[in-house]
């Protein structure tokens, strides 16, 4: 007879010891789940791990160390006056073998909490959840609560919003002392859309508690009016304050980081905030503000980069749902108010200093802006303007690549002044890309349109646009540059007007035709008037007039100055005979006297008169649009040439 191997004798009889153990087990688990008693027992310390009232459908054994309580139902504490009935698939009770070896079914090792469902309905942190069952009574501590699905419903009240918890996977277990650790994964809706962690501690006996909330790739709700998206990084959460630091998100297709800290201040918070916007190497702007709604105060700054560093300061208050900062001081220059609402993200920022306004609306959510202006007196390109109008900007699309972004934009005013020469409405269109503005094309009526670009850095933006004048009438013009014109000039004009350069010092050059002209007593059939220069001096090249077959030269400059801008220009024949030269005069209205200024003219082109006549210059009334001229006194000296 063979001989069986001694190892395989002892390999046999523990497996069959462990069959046995387990069958053992099972009877045991068997008998003490169908008792009455047990029934009670486990009603009531599911009522005290859950926070609530237990009715068990069925218990039974589950594997060998685990007693399972199926088609629980629980009854909640009420939120808001109404009772919650919640169902869960199963609960688990998971024990020791020397547990199950000494009967002691009291503590659970472990509580395994199956799809749970239930709500949180309140704004103060929920500490009661985390109590161990018997606090301070019984001696008894919470064991390791192991939760798998379910969903989880934190209400918060005071904003009318939730946070749901779903696909939880985690366990909260005893840490030291009084505390509970927490550590779980879940997948979020609500105020927040996407993954998260929660881990930390929660001393419910002191009610104290620190968790770190991490976000992957998390988005607000498309409710909360706010831009940022894809938010990844760890927020600190302790008593009623949050800090985080480097926090990453996707500002409108930009790379941002976010620090700073809340502060709840007995329903007043204090904030500080600071926000980054662009990659290292190619940074969009930098960003940060401290309020304080207990003292009312608000302060920060805004950085473009190249120095362009705006600094603001003033009052904040809220007003139910909207929060207001006025006064505000921008640069400590300039004064204005705006005003959020925290509910639809509109807002509205409003600027002026001396005579010039500016505001614009917007939503938090979006970067389609209402920009609305009243400008007197703005100096641009070396013009005096007086214009009240609106400017409309689109982004063409919300997300954007980390280098793009792309706006295109419209203008309209009321009225537009240049010079204190009114010209019709101002209408428009442009582009804004990283480049600058382009595609400008900007028409006053149908005799002017401006087109062509603006680049370069903001400090030093450069110009390159040319203004197209058609079948424009001369006889129109009275003063340019607030300066009185020849007294009868005409004619029909046409041509171009480049401005090329930096924007606050541009070349200026012009190539215009005019038909059928007129300049004080001399007029001709047509004319080319070239010239090229920088503010406030215009030199005239190669300037021609024609008088049937005869050729006049027009040389010298225009001079912008003087209060005479046609002073330093001659009009000459081809020997260089100068028919007619502008002469300088000043009406001194204060004591009544006249100033002549200028070089004797020559015998070939002598003086046919002086005289003294009302003029009208215009003093524009910009409020209604209405004009309103002035009687003044003015001067003009001629000379008679015969063609």
């Amino acid at each position: 007879m063979k001989k069986v191997p001694f190892v395989k004798i002892l390999l046999l009889s523990v497996v069959l010891l462990a069959i046995a153990g387990a069958a053992v087990a099972k009877i045991v688990l068997h008998r003490v789940t169908a008792s009455e008693e047990f029934r009670r027992f486990a009603e009531e310390r599911a009522g005290q791990y859950l926070k609530a009232k237990v009715s068990i459908g069925r218990i039974r054994p589950y594997h060998l160390n685990q007693i399972a309580l199926e088609n629980v139902i629980l009854e909640l504490p009420s939120v808001k006056g109404r009772s919650q009935l919640v169902s869960l698939d199963r609960l688990l009770f998971r024990y020791h073998w020397k547990q199950l070896w000494n009967r002691k079914y009291e503590e659970p090792a472990m509580v395994t909490v199956s799809n749970p469902s239930f709500v949180i309905g309140q704004d103060e942190f929920p500490y009661q959840y985390f109590e161990a069952p018997g606090s301070g009574h019984s001696g008894l501590v919470l064991p390791a609560l192991d939760f798998r699905g379910g969903e989880i419903r934190y209400l918060i009240t005071s904003l009318g919003k939730e946070i749901v918890l779903t696909d939880i996977i985690g366990k909260i277990n005893q840490a030291q002392g009084t505390k509970v650790r927490i550590g779980i994964r879940a997948t979020a809706r609500g105020i927040l859309s996407g993954l998260i962690a929660i881990h930390g501690t929660v001393d419910p006996v002191n009610k104290t508690h620190d968790l770190w909330l991490e976000l992957d790739e998390t988005d607000l709700s498309s409710d909360i009016p706010l831009p940022l998206r894809g938010l990844s990084g760890k927020i600190r959460w302790t008593g009623k304050d949050l800090f985080f630091e480097d926090v990453r998100a996707v500002l409108h297709g930009w790379s941002a980081k976010i620090s700073g800290v809340f502060k709840n201040q007995d329903g007043d918070p204090a904030v500080r905030l600071r926000i980054k916007v662009g990659n290292t190497e190619k940074k969009r702007f930098e960003g940060g503000f401290f309020l304080d709604l207990n003292a009312r105060r608000i302060e920060g700054e805004i950085d473009f980069g190249q120095e362009q560093r705006f600094f603001f300061e003033g009052t904040a208050r809220s007003e139910g749902r909207f929060f207001v900062m006025d006064p505000l001081i921008i640069n400590g220059d300039y004064q204005g108010k705006g005003e959020i609402d925290f509910f639809s993200g509109n807002y509205e920022l409003s600027v002026e200093k001396d005579s010039k306004r500016i505001s614009v609306a917007s939503n938090l959510k979006g970067l389609d802006f209402a920009i609305r202006g009243k400008l007197d007196h703005l100096k641009l390109l070396g013009l005096d303007i007086v214009t009240q109008g609106r400017i409309y900007i689109h982004a063409v699309q919300q997300r954007w690549s980390e280098r793009q972004f792309f706006f295109k934009g419209n203008i309209e005013t009321d009225y537009f002044i240049v010079n204190q020469q009114p010209l019709q409405d101002l209408k428009g269109s442009f582009e804004i890309s990283p480049y600058g503005i382009s595609a400008i094309r900007w028409t006053w009526g149908q005799k002017f349109e401006m087109t062509g670009s603006i680049g370069g850095s903001l400090k030093e933006p450069r110009s390159k646009l040319t203004v197209r004048a058609a079948n424009f009438d001369l006889g129109k013009v009275q003063f340019f540059a607030s300066k009185p014109l020849p007294r009868e000039m005409g004619g029909r004009l046409d041509g171009r007007l480049m401005i090329e350069g930096d924007l606050g010092n541009p070349e200026i050059i012009g190539i215009f035709n005019v038909r059928e002209g007129k300049w004080g007593k001399i007029d001709y059939d047509r004319g080319i008037i070239r010239f090229r220069g920088f503010a406030p001096y215009f030199p005239l090249q190669e300037s021609k007039i024609w008088k049937g077959r005869s050729v006049f030269f027009l040389t010298g400059a225009v001079d912008l100055t003087l209060d005479n801008i046609m002073a330093g220009i001659k009009i000459e024949t081809l020997d260089r005979l100068v028919v007619w030269k502008g002469i300088e005069v000043t009406l001194h209205e204060k004591d009544g006297s006249i100033q002549v200024a200028g070089k004797k003219l020559p015998e070939a082109a002598p003086l046919s008169s002086i005289y003294v006549e009302g003029v009208k210059p215009p003093d524009i009334q910009t409020g209604d649009g209405d004009e309103v001229f002035s009687e003044d006194r003015g001067v003009t000296i001629e000379t008679k040439v015969k063609f």
